[in-house]
């Protein structure tokens, strides 16, 4: 891993030669430390390789006793440049995803297992007007309309209980000036690494304008047959 050979690192090298020159300070300290006796918690180096390159490694040490005396430390170092590598891309995707939900025309939001918020992106403040953060921990029952929360739950339910998605739930939810906007949901199950449901998944958008345009178009449909209805003419279509 660091291009020299056992015989190299015996030879009296110096073990601050294979460290990073600004971490010999934190290195001196985590030695005195030890020899201190405090307990030493394990440190992240930038080791240096023969030819001048560098990788990441975590430091564990222990003390050594002669005949109940302290005599030396031991020290093990693990390269983690595999580890460093995966959580540098797990960022990325982590960064893509923030990035691809906040820029987002809908809605993304998660529930625990009681129902209550536990991240909504940034859109609900723009659509529905409240404040995000103050809305994380509270419940989400608590902005649908009671006769739309009957079919949330057993969508809850479904997906928590049953590990099932849901898809285009429509319902009414309370704006920040006391309004009630229709929205349309999908969720998902979020699962742990046993597989075992412990989050709620959703994105929404609204549907207002388009519930206005269909109670619209019902009103005109009944005033037509009421007219139809009650004229002595004939009319046809």
């Amino acid at each position: 891993v660091s291009g020299f050979s056992v015989e190299e690192l015996s030879a009296n090298k110096p073990v601050l030669s294979l460290i990073d020159s600004g971490q010999h300070g934190q290195f001196m300290e985590g030695v005195k430390n030890i020899l201190a006796g405090i307990p030493y918690e394990p440190r992240e180096y930038t080791a240096i390789r023969k030819d001048g390159s560098t990788f990441p490694v975590v430091v564990y040490s222990s003390l050594i006793y002669k005949e109940k005396e302290i005599f030396g430390f031991r020290g093990v170092a693990i390269d983690i440049s595999r580890l460093k590598t995966m959580e540098e891309g797990i960022h990325r995707s982590e960064e893509k995803f923030r990035l691809l939900v906040e820029n987002a025309s809908d809605i993304v939001f998660s529930l625990d297992r009681a129902g209550n918020f536990t991240y909504i992106s940034p859109q609900w403040s723009e659509i529905l007007g409240h404040d995000t953060g103050a809305l994380i921990g509270t419940p989400s029952a608590a902005l649908i309309h009671p006769d739309d929360l009957p079919e949330n739950v057993r969508a809850f339910r479904t997906v928590m209980e049953m590990g099932t998605r849901v898809r285009g739930i429509e319902y009414r939810i309370r704006h920040s000036d006391g309004t009630w906007r229709w929205h349309a949901q999908s969720a998902a199950p979020v699962r742990n690494a046993s597989g075992e449901v412990v989050a709620y998944q959703g994105i929404c958008h609204d549907i207002t304008e388009r519930k206005q345009t269909e109670d619209a178009l019902r009103e005109s449909e009944a005033h037509y047959r009421l007219l139809a209805d009650n004229v002595s003419d004939v009319i046809w279509t």
